[in-house]
Order: structure tokens, then C-alpha cells, then sequence
């Protein structure tokens, strides 16, 4: 290859370079932001196994994403550090058990729960999961969300994007920043809306109604998760005190029980353990 020639294709690859990050700001148009708070998404197994055999989650009102929904149903997220009240449930059932943390609801709990898509739990920490009906324990279950944007096929081809790309997405909100790598999920079911968490929300000041700016560039294609095969397991009846939460310390407390002897690896809630130590009662574990 001559000289002239491989300063003609140099010449023709800077010009495409310098087409790209010409363009690599350019407003492709603006998405809605929705904010998603802690939520939990329960398998059938699970949802049996804490509301009773046969239970169906029912409904409070519609997601905006069609089939999704808020359910009347609320649970407690419990860990040795903390717990979390009051947990919203959203349905459907799905196939395994799903909990989406802030980072700072991890932290507050003692978990270092991975930035993960939908469905990507293997290798995550696992949680105790109580109703007021008995206690379950899903193991790799705990993420903290990747940002995404849902969308449907139609919204793809008008943005010029396709399923499992990143993007780049500018928060059109008080405090503008710029959010790299949101992964764009393309399905028929999709209603067009991108998903951030509280930490984000706070973060550039986002309120109901505000935008974000789909920006070209970052446009790295993303492996869809793979699913773990399911693991079939029981509830932890709620004989063997698996957990003791702050409801039981009182019943303790109100019997008279001046010394609580535990198994190793009996869960002691944060709530339950200042109830035991205001009434000056000995834990010990056997």
C-alpha cells in the first residue's frame, strides 16, 4: 500500500471520528422521568408462602407500564443492621423473587447490593422477607436498579435506537445531569418512560412531570440477563423463630421472660433488640 493511499484513509476515518463527536450531543428527543421507590417483587411460591396457600396479589391501582401494578399488599425487608417497613409489592407474581434497593436503602441495611438489569440476580444478597403472616428468606435477590428506559417499538424507531443499547440521557430537571449508559428496553408491551431510583431522583432535584433528553452517544449494546434456574424452597415456619421481629419481643416481654435463649442464626431485628434491652431482658445464643 502506497503512501497516498494510507493518508486518503486516515484522511477518511478522522473525518468519521470527527462526524461522530460532532454529533455525539444531539438531542434525539425527551423521555419522561418516572421515580422508582424500594420495591419488591414476589414469586407465587413466595406470595403463598407469606399471605397464605392459593393467595393472589390484589390490586391498588395501575403502573404506568401496561400489566404492572401497585398491590394493596406491603411486607418488611429485615437484615441483622435494619429493616425497612412497610415495602411496597408490585404485581404480577413473577417466576423468582426480585427486591430493588436505593444505595442508600442497602446501606442502611448492611448489604452491598450490585447496580443490576431486571432479572440479573445471580450472585446478588439475599434478605429476610416478612408479612404479618410468617417470614421468608430470598436468597440472591437484592439489586440495586440500573437505570433503563422502557419504550416501545414504534418510540425505538423514532429515536433511532434498538433493544439492549445505551444511551445517554440529560435530566431536563433544576439541576441538570447527565445520566451515561441507561439501557433501552424495547418491547410491544412497553409504555415510554425511563426508571430512576430515589438516589438519582435527589440527585438532579426531579419532580413529577420532569424529562430527560435522549442524547446520542454511549451506545454500547448490552447483553440481556441471563436467568438462574429456579431454586424451589420452603417458607421458615415461623415456629422455629428464625426471625424475631419487634412484635414477638413484646409478646416475650409482656410473658415475664427475663432471659431469651436463641439459635445461632436467629435473625434479631434492630426494633426487636431495643425492645429486649429497654426491658432489661439476657439474649443468648445456643
Amino acid at each position: 500500500m502506497d503512501e497516498g493511499m494510507v493518508r486518503a484513509i486516515a484522511a477518511q476515518v478522522a473525518g468519521r471520528v470527527l462526524q461522530q463527536s460532532g454529533n455525539a450531543g444531539r438531542s434525539l428527543g425527551a423521555v419522561p422521568l418516572e421515580i422508582s421507590a424500594r420495591h419488591v417483587h414476589l414469586s407465587q411460591q413466595d406470595v403463598e408462602a407469606l399471605f397464605g396457600p392459593g393467595y393472589s396479589l390484589s390490586e391498588k391501582r395501575p403502573l404506568s407500564q401496561p400489566g404492572q401494578f401497585l398491590c394493596n399488599e406491603r411486607v418488611t425487608l429485615l437484615t441483622p443492621k435494619g429493616e425497612l417497613r412497610a415495602v411496597a409489592v408490585l404485581g404480577p407474581a413473577r417466576e423468582h423473587t426480585q427486591v430493588e434497593l436505593s444505595q442508600t436503602d442497602a446501606r442502611a441495611l448492611g448489604l452491598q447490593a450490585p447496580v443490576r438489569l431486571s432479572g440479573d440476580t445471580a450472585g446478588c444478597p439475599g434478605i429476610h422477607i416478612m408479612s404479618e403472616r410468617t417470614v421468608v428468606f430470598a436468597p440472591e435477590s437484592v439489586m440495586v436498579a440500573q437505570n433503563h428506559i422502557h419504550m416501545a417499538p414504534a418510540d425505538a424507531q423514532r429515536f433511532g435506537v434498538h433493544d439492549n443499547q445505551r444511551v445517554r440521557v440529560r435530566a431536563m430537571t433544576a439541576r441538570p445531569i447527565t445520566f451515561e449508559d441507561v439501557v433501552v428496553r424495547v418491547s410491544g408491551q412497553f409504555s415510554l418512560a425511563m426508571h430512576i431510583d430515589f438516589d438519582e431522583a435527589n440527585a438532579c432535584l426531579c419532580q413529577s412531570g420532569d424529562k430527560g433528553e435522549l442524547l446520542c452517544g454511549g451506545t454500547m449494546p448490552v447483553k440481556p440477563p441471563e436467568l438462574p434456574e429456579p431454586v424451589c424452597r420452603e417458607a421458615a415456619p415461623a415456629a422455629r423463630r428464625q426471625v424475631i421481629c419487634e412484635e414477638e419481643a413484646k409478646r416475650l416481654c409482656a410473658a415475664g421472660e427475663r432471659t431469651l435463649a436463641l439459635q445461632k442464626g436467629t435473625l434479631l431485628t434492630p426494633s426487636a433488640r431495643d425492645v429486649l434491652r429497654e426491658r432489661k431482658i439476657d439474649v443468648r445464643y445456643v
